[in-house]
């Protein structure tokens, strides 16, 4: 397909197919049993991670490491993904796209190299200072057993003439598991530029291999998601145009359910001031307003209030929330008389939480 005419109308019919313009779940389970209290603590009690929770310090990354694999194991039912099931090798293409005039309409055009401009750059904000973020190569990963919810990307954010090769390491690398039962999440980002298609290192820790720990500490920073939930703090996992070519695969299991972060020491933690203003109630039937990146930069975005640079300039001030409403076609009119309101509400919210009519619950 690279290279080739995509018809808009085409695209949106696969979007449609696809069921993200849709509240429920899309995801197909497969089978796994939920681990009971007793179960989750024998193995958060293993040898291994034991001797590691017990001996946490600033200066030791290793127990640190093992430690978090544990908790993450057992937050996840008792399975953490192999390394080829999460390898950017693994992930599926995102395809970049620029709507071009064609025979008195428009089409997508899938990218092949680097623009200053396109349909669906990624929004990332502070990143992709080259094209505005319109450079193709980037992948998407996505896994769903049981309750658990993985998703993954590997990120091309520079400029060369090997964007499509998996030898060549990715800028960013990261991994994103979601226990939609509970709420449990866990999140792991790479120190950048060191992860190619298949080198990525095994996350389950739990046996204490040195091997493996030392392979884990070499990718992956210290961190338990704090710097992540500044911008997930809406959900595990956030959804923008860039990422619908790539099967993006949703649920209400997590757009609406509980949402917290697995700490090694520190209690669990909610992530999620949301919004639930009566007037906003038609932009929170799918899912929440986070009080704060969402509020601040992504809901107005999607409202077609935001300007990022990467965008071509007849996608700018356009929606694309609820998905499909990007489509160059959509009638705006008929948008704003929807959503107009619920928009407008959220500004004024996210402005000052404590406005009239502005009301909020924290997890």
């Amino acid at each position: 397909m690279r290279g080739a005419h995509i018809a808009l109308a085409a695209l949106l019919f696969v979007s449609t197919s696809l069921g993200i313009l849709s509240c429920k779940a899309r995801i197909q389970r497969s089978a796994a049993t939920p681990l009971k209290a007793a179960e989750r603590s024998a193995l958060d009690a293993g040898p291994a991670c034991q001797a590691a929770c017990a001996n946490i310090s600033d200066k030791d990354d290793k127990n640190w490491a093992v430690c978090y694999s544990c908790k993450c194991k057992a937050a996840m039912d008792g399975w953490l993904p192999s390394r080829e099931e999460v390898s950017c090798n693994a992930a599926e293409l995102i395809p970049v796209y620029e709507a071009v005039s064609r025979d008195g309409g428009v089409e997508l055009r899938e990218l092949t190299d680097a623009a200053p401009e396109c349909f669906n750059p990624p929004r990332l904000p502070n990143a992709y200072a080259e094209s505005g973020g319109c450079i193709p190569g980037s992948k998407l990963g996505q896994i769903q057993r049981g309750d658990v919810f993985v998703k993954w990307i590997c990120r091309r954010e520079h400029v060369h003439n090997r964007l499509y090769d998996p030898l060549v390491n990715y800028e960013d690398h990261g991994i994103i598991m979601h226990n939609s039962r509970t709420g449990a999440t866990c999140y792991y980002d790479d120190v950048d530029d060191v992860t190619n298609g298949d080198n990525n290192p095994d996350i389950d820790l739990t046996a204490g291999q040195p091997e493996k720990i030392d392979a884990f500490l070499q990718t992956y920073y210290r961190h338990e998601g704090g710097s992540c939930a500044g911008c997930h703090d809406n959900d595990p996992f956030m959804y923008s145009p860039y990422l619908k070519g790539a099967n993006w695969q949703t649920s209400e299991a997590y757009t609406l359910g509980k949402y917290f972060a697995v700490h090694t020491t520190d209690p669990e933690k909610s992530h999620v001031v949301e919004l639930t203003a009566p007037k906003a109630e038609p932009c929170l039937t799918c899912h929440r307003i986070g009080q704060g990146r969402t509020c601040k930069t992504f809901s107005m975005d999607s409202a077609g209030m935001g300007d990022h640079p990467g965008l071509q300039a007849w996608v700018k001030n356009r929606p694309w929330m609820p998905p499909g409403a990007e489509a160059l076609d959509t009638d705006l009119t008929a948008w704003q008389r929807d959503y107009g309101e619920a928009i407008q509400t959220i500004k004024t919210c996210c402005a000052n939480h404590d406005a009239p009519g502005c009301t909020w619950k924290a997890h």
